[in-house]
């Protein structure tokens, strides 16, 4: 619910802002028609990529395309295309949808991202993975091991054709939401001003290298990550630049890149649990600042607002 609620948040009523599985109301209005028209509009072979990985020749590939796919002809329908515009950064959005019987809160905390047309990725990348990547990276240390609010904090970067979300997330007790919520957002404001230490950049580094390894690994691996450069036109050849890229990244441009492109002053808060656990110390948290309370009944996800029936 809180991811949902803080795509809503982030991108508004843009495309990005809304449910990619749908809501009940959205989801009631869709008829098989337009589950069919869609489909001759998007599952052409205009709208595709091939990948053969394995024991087989370019020309044995080809001869296997003919056979299984020489038939499937472009559809007369064009495909469609829709509008995918991230919104102008704002100032942060504090949000707090109550559920009074939510035995734990969940916590997000969000903001623009970065999208693939990034001439360099490896950067945002690893510093995302700095950031909330895995066990030992800064959020799981400070939100678990230091402080025991939860079983584990995370981070997650997700380009896209326009920008996409940067979002850290954590569940905690309805008690100690307030505090993890700040935490979130001043490790991300640590990130953009004190540069990785020597361990922990290294284990970063080892940890997104070995990802990749295995990745290659298999033949569908590897058709994944041909699959991702292909789907958003990256040159192929970064595959093979991809680990002398990590290896040649600072901690200098970790913190750097953090603080011009990851800034936590337009970063925003989603929490979703018992506010009347966590609502005054939450608001002492984050003085001076709005908290935006929508109490669960009301709470329309369809609605650039998130209310039903509007303000």
């Amino acid at each position: 619910m809180a991811r949902l609620v803080a795509s809503r948040v982030l991108f508004g009523s843009t495309p990005y802002g809304n449910s990619a599985v749908g809501t009940p109301e959205t989801l009631g209005k869709i008829s098989q028609g337009d589950l069919a028209g869609w489909y001759r509009s998007q599952f052409q072979p205009a709208n595709a990529v091939l990948i053969v990985t394995g024991d087989a020749t370019p020309e044995e590939a080809s001869a296997l395309a003919t056979k299984y796919l020489g038939a499937w002809k472009r559809s007369a329908t064009k495909p469609v295309s829709g509008t995918r515009t991230s919104p102008a950064e704002t100032t942060r959005r504090i949000i707090v949808v109550d559920r009074p019987d939510a035995g734990q809160s969940a916590v997000y905390v969000n903001r623009i991202g970065i999208q693939q047309s990034e001439q360099n990725l490896v950067v945002p990348e690893l510093t995302n993975d700095i950031l909330g990547g895995g066990y030992s990276a800064r959020l799981n240390r400070e939100v678990r091991v230091k402080r025991g609010l939860s079983y584990g904090a995370n981070s997650a970067l997700d380009p896209r054709l326009s920008a996409g979300p940067l979002i850290l997330a954590t569940q905690t007790k309805n008690e100690t939401a307030g505090e993890a919520a700040r935490v979130l957002v001043d490790e991300l404001v640590r990130l953009g001003t004190e540069p990785p230490t020597a361990e922990e950049f290294a284990a970063r580094q080892s940890a997104l290298s070995g990802d990749f390894a295995r990745a290659l690994e298999t033949g569908g691996g590897l058709a994944g990550l041909v699959g991702q450069l292909a789907l958003y036109n990256r040159p192929l050849s970064e595959l093979q630049t991809y680990l002398s890229q990590i290896q040649a990244v600072t901690p200098e441009q970790v913190q750097e890149f953090a603080k011009e492109r990851f800034s936590a002053a337009n970063a925003n808060v989603v929490i979703v649990g018992n506010a009347a656990k966590f609502l005054p110390d939450l608001k002492t948290r984050f003085p001076g600042e709005t908290v935006t309370v929508i109490p669960f009944a009301r709470l329309d996800l369809n609605r650039a607002d998130l209310l039903k029936g509007g303000k």
